[in-house]
């Protein structure tokens, strides 16, 4: 047996942590096979579309049609071309290759509503991977039916809780920590089973254990409301969990529990919300350009202000008409003052209408 064999049949029966050194070391060689079964393997989207776009590079079939599937934006003209050129090649061993009929069943899936019949053709692939049981197939097939899927599978006509929860079952089995999450929400809520929260937190603790962020994340937002200290306790372990593995939003949530909840520390809800800033979170900007105005740092939180409502975000641009208004950092202007104000209220911030009243001699 070949080294690429042993991974591959490591990744297809879920024994992840066996399979991925292995695969690092032939994805580092260039192995194309390699490159795709990691991208199946990470939770970031992102990564996963970086190192399938890699696999097809090398002419991985399967991985140009899974990039597109995760993309899910693919043109008319390029779904033409799958047909026409990817589409063929792959069919013929997908009914002996659980990878491949979960690539194109995926594929089929996603756009669905482009083709009569497709749809159909997507879940028999998928059934037909699960059936060889491979654990991303289930998983797919799980979120076909999910109301609360991450990826676009499916028709929202489709909704089947009781379904979703047998083929995460599958996955969850096998140890797959998506599915753990998953599987999670669903009985949370009680949605296609009977609702059961501890087993709930259960299922999301097995999937942050193995690295799943998002369970993390999950797991601190839920328990950190909880009546119950230990609980408390337990939410702000994993929401730091989270953002040590670089999540975002656990970044900005982390950074609140330092500035606002019981572990007050300036200094680290300023390095989270910079670090939650720097990837997008604009919620995290504005608190961090809120601290810098506290610190009398006007200067800096003008900046901060300026780009974060530049970027679109109705709370900034109300801190940047303050700035205006007042001269906080810039020189007084009340007509920009009263053109953030505008743009605020016209995204149906409230605060922002009740101030532009003010302004305008109307309050």
């Amino acid at each position: 047996m070949t080294e690429i064999e042993k991974a591959r049949e490591l990744f297809v029966s879920c024994r992840l942590k066996e399979a991925k050194p292995l695969l690092e070391e032939l994805a580092g060689a260039g192995d194309s096979d390699a490159l795709y079964m990691l991208a199946m393997m990470t939770y970031d989207v992102d990564i996963a579309i970086e190192l399938l776009a890699k696999s097809a590079a090398k002419g991985n079939a399967g991985a140009k049609l899974m990039r597109l599937a995760l993309m899910a934006d693919a043109s008319e003209e390029t779904i033409a071309e799958a047909e026409k050129s990817i589409i063929p090649e792959i069919e013929k061993g997908a009914e002996e290759d659980p990878v491949l009929a979960d690539a194109l069943g995926t594929f089929y899936l996603v756009y669905g509503k482009k083709r009569e019949g497709w749809t159909e053709k997507g879940m028999a692939l998928l059934s037909i991977a699960e059936q060889k049981e491979y654990w991303k197939a289930s998983i797919h097939l799980g979120s076909a039916f999910n109301e609360l899927r991450e990826n676009p599978l499916g028709d929202a006509d489709q909704f089947n809780p009781g379904e979703a929860i047998i083929h995460f079952s599958f996955a969850a089995v096998k140890g797959a920590p998506e599915a753990e999450y998953f599987m999670g929400f669903l009985v949370y809520r009680g949605l296609g089973t009977k609702q059961d929260q501890k087993a709930a937190i259960q299922l999301w603790k097995k999937a942050a254990a193995s690295g799943y962020m998002t369970a993390a994340l999950t797991l601190g937002f839920v328990l950190s409301f909880s009546k119950n200290e230990k609980e408390k306790k337990d939410g702000f372990k994993y929401t730091k969990m989270a953002a040590e593995l670089g999540d975002p939003t656990a970044e900005g949530n982390l950074a609140n529990c330092y500035y606002y909840g019981t572990r007050k520390d300036r200094r680290l809800a300023r390095l989270y919300y910079k670090k939650a800033a720097e990837k997008g979170m604009e919620s995290s900007a504005m608190q961090l350009g809120v601290m810098y105005y506290e610190d009398g740092k006007d200067d800096k939180a003008f900046e901060i202000f300026r780009k974060s409502a530049e970027n679109g975000y109705p709370a900034s641009m109300g801190w940047l008409a303050a700035c205006y208004e007042n001269g906080y950092g810039t020189e007084r202007n009340r007509e920009m003052a009263k053109f953030w104000l505008t743009r605020a209220a016209d995204l149906g911030d409230e605060d922002a209408k009740k101030a532009l009243s003010i302004i305008s001699g109307n309050g």
